[in-house]
């Protein structure tokens, strides 16, 4: 069954059908309709041509998440806990 969108869905219901999008059609429309889902698309397609990219792009999250942890840590121990 499809869904026909108007014009001024709410973000809610466009990333709903995000993730129950099955064709490249559906992808492409909400895509064009919100920044955020566009950039989930692309990151998307960039995991999901290989294994390879994958792992790359899974190491890169991980990188980067291993750097943020490190800089909270390194200012928490600096300044003192977030109140």
């Amino acid at each position: 069954m499809r869904i026909l969108l108007n014009d001024d869905a709410s973000d809610i219901l466009l990333w709903a059908k995000f993730i129950n999008a099955e064709r490249k059609e559906e992808f492409d429309m909400l895509a064009s309709r919100n920044k955020y889902i566009k950039s989930a698309y692309e990151q998307l397609r960039v995991i999901s041509q290989s294994t390879e990219k994958r792992l790359e792009y899974e190491a890169r999250e991980k990188a980067t998440r291993d750097h943020q942890r490190m800089a909270l840590r390194f200012f928490t121990r600096i300044l003192g806990p977030v109140q």
